[in-house]
């Protein structure tokens, strides 16, 4: 499983921790000189990590977040039902596509409750979800996690979820099998391609002329 903080490292001669997960803007977090050793430098990335968590808990805005609003769904199927109804669909081909997203995740995870989706038994659950679609192409695991990743955030702006997991990494998207050719080569091939094509138009006169 995915450490829940990332490693610090040493960059500019000081011990640094990227926090943008959890706190967009906390790139490169100072922890201390280099002179520290690396287990001092994790140990002061989760004083960071639970200062910013204070300070947020603290903000006024953040205490009205953790306020659940409307009775909180019961099920995984259920939060997907009230994404569902939340969104407005510009297309009906966005809408049967988001549809079918969602009845493929919720014959998957919709029996699970809520809560199992939270904190580290959230982590392990969607990194197993993620390793059981090994046999998908990339690009539909990753529609159906950013489906996943919108009913998590609903739940946890509404109160629902406290603890939200962490999302693993997605698999990549292969590369495009086409190879591309820079404008000179481009050019030549298309001279030799005319070029050829001249000759065989004039020999096709000439035997016409016969």
């Amino acid at each position: 499983m995915k450490n829940r903080l990332p490693i610090p490292k040493i960059l500019g001669g000081k011990w640094i921790v990227d926090l943008r997960p959890e706190f967009p803007g906390q790139w490169r977090c100072p922890l201390g000189p280099a002179s520290m050793t690396e287990a001092e430098a994790i140990h002061a990335a989760y004083s960071k990590l639970a200062e910013l968590r204070a300070g947020r808990a603290a903000e006024p805005h953040a205490q009205l977040e953790l306020r659940p609003r409307g009775a909180a769904p019961r099920t995984f199927s259920d939060l997907l039902d009230r994404r569902l109804a939340a969104r407005a669909f510009k297309t009906r081909g966005g809408e049967n596509g988001a549809r079918n997203i969602a009845r493929a995740l919720r014959a998957d995870l919709g029996a699970y409750e809520l809560e199992d989706f939270e904190g580290e038994k959230g982590d392990a659950r969607l990194v197993a979800y993620r390793d059981s679609l090994s046999d998908l192409a990339a690009r539909t695991v990753r529609w159906r996690f950013a489906e996943i990743r919108s009913c998590v955030e609903l739940a946890a702006r509404r109160g629902w979820m406290r603890v939200p997991p962490e999302f693993p990494e997605m698999p990549a998207i292969p590369r495009s099998g086409f190879e591309y050719i820079d404008e000179p080569t481009f050019r030549a091939v298309r001279a030799a391609v005319y070029q050829r094509t001249d000759r065989s138009v004039a020999a096709h006169s000439a035997g016409d002329s016969r």
